[in-house]
């Protein structure tokens, strides 16, 4: 399984970025995992 990181500052464009991918993960049952979703990769 990947692991689908996404890093957005936005919080508005990370919530809705994180619902379209896990969405479409579901949908095209695909071998993914949104494993990480931050606005602060370094924290």
């Amino acid at each position: 399984m990947l692991k689908v990181i996404i890093c957005e500052d936005n919080s508005v464009h990370r919530t809705k970025l994180k619902q379209l991918v896990e969405n479409t993960i579901l949908r095209e049952k695909l071998d993914l995992d949104a494993a990480l979703c931050t606005g602060e990769p370094g924290k």
